[in-house]
C-alpha cells in the first residue's frame, strides 16, 4: 500500500526541471512535434510531458475495496532512495550512487511500479518525473497541474499499474474573504480532480467520481486500481475504499459521404 504525500500548493513559478510541464497546461495538441529534452541538471536530463488527447479508456472513480496493504511484503527494490532534499541520492542494490541529488535536482520521493523497472521521482513542490531504473538521470517530466486550471493544486501522482498513474489535484475553496493563510489552509477544497496519465502514449484522462462518494476527499493510500480515501469537509474524518473503472470509449462515428 502506498500511503499518499501531502498535495502540494500553489506555486508562483516552476523549476527548470519541469518547465515542460507549462506545455501541457496550455493545450499542447495530438499534433505536436515529439518530446523535446530539457537540461534539468549536471546529471540528469528530463524529458518534456505530451499532450492532453482523447484516451481510448473512460474512467470513472466507484465505491470498492480500500488498498491493499503491502507493508509487510519483502522489499525487492532494485533501487532506493536515501537521505532527503539536498542530501537526498538513489542507489541500487549494492549501494552504487545511480542519482544523486546533492549535485542535481533535491529528491523528495521514489516510487517503483509493480514489476519494479520504471521509477517515479518526486523533487518537491508538484514536481515529479517517471525514469528507468536503470538510468534514473534520464527521466520524463509529467504534468505539474490539471490543464487550463491554473489556480489548482499541484498534482501528486501515484502508479496504478505498470503503464497508469494517478494524478490528484484539488480547486481552491472559493469563500476566503477577510480569513487568515491558516483559516484558508483548514478549508476543504472546491473540488477534487482526478486523472489518469497514460506511460506509453502520454495522454492524460480525467477521471468521473461516483455520485454514489463522497465529493470531497483525499487519497490516502493506493494499490494497483484500488483506492484508500480519506473524506474531507465533514465533522469526522471517514475512510472508504473505491476503485477506478475502466470502459472503452465508443469509437467515433464514421463520417458521412
Amino acid at each position: 500500500m502506498k500511503h499518499a504525500r501531502p498535495l502540494p500548493t500553489m506555486r508562483s513559478g516552476l523549476a527548470v526541471l519541469f518547465a515542460a510541464g507549462l506545455l501541457l497546461a496550455s493545450g499542447c495538441s495530438a499534433g505536436a512535434p515529439g518530446p523535446a529534452t530539457v537540461q534539468a541538471a549536471t546529471t540528469a536530463t528530463v524529458t518534456e510531458p505530451g499532450h492532453v488527447g482523447q484516451d481510448r479508456m473512460e474512467y470513472q472513480l466507484v465505491p470498492g475495496a480500500p488498498a491493499e496493504d503491502t507493508a509487510s511484503r519483502p522489499d525487492t527494490a532494485p533501487i532506493r532512495l536515501l537521505g532527503r532534499g539536498t542530501s537526498s541520492r538513489i542507489v541500487d542494490r549494492d549501494g552504487t550512487v545511480v542519482r544523486d541529488g546533492r549535485s542535481g535536482a533535491s529528491i523528495y520521493g521514489l516510487e517503483l511500479n509493480p514489476s519494479q523497472n520504471m521509477a517515479l521521482i518526486y523533487f518537491g513542490d508538484a514536481e515529479y518525473a517517471i525514469a528507468s531504473v536503470g538510468t534514473p538521470d534520464d527521466a520524463s517530466a509529467l504534468p505539474t497541474i490539471p490543464p487550463g486550471l491554473e489556480d489548482a493544486t499541484g498534482f501528486t501522482w501515484h502508479w496504478l499499474d505498470d503503464a497508469h498513474l494517478l494524478g490528484e489535484a484539488h480547486l481552491p475553496p472559493a469563500d476566503v474573504a477577510g480569513r487568515t493563510a491558516s483559516e484558508i489552509d483548514a478549508l476543504p477544497p472546491a473540488a477534487v480532480l482526478l486523472y489518469v496519465y497514460s506511460v506509453e502514449d502520454r495522454h492524460l484522462a480525467s477521471v468521473e467520481t461516483s455520485d454514489d462518494l463522497p465529493r470531497l476527499f483525499q487519497i490516502h493510500a493506493t494499490s494497483g486500481w484500488n483506492l484508500t480515501l480519506l473524506t474531507l469537509g465533514e465533522d469526522a474524518e471517514r475512510s472508504l475504499g473505491a476503485t477506478i473503472e475502466r470502459t472503452p470509449r465508443p469509437a467515433p462515428p464514421l463520417p458521412h459521404h
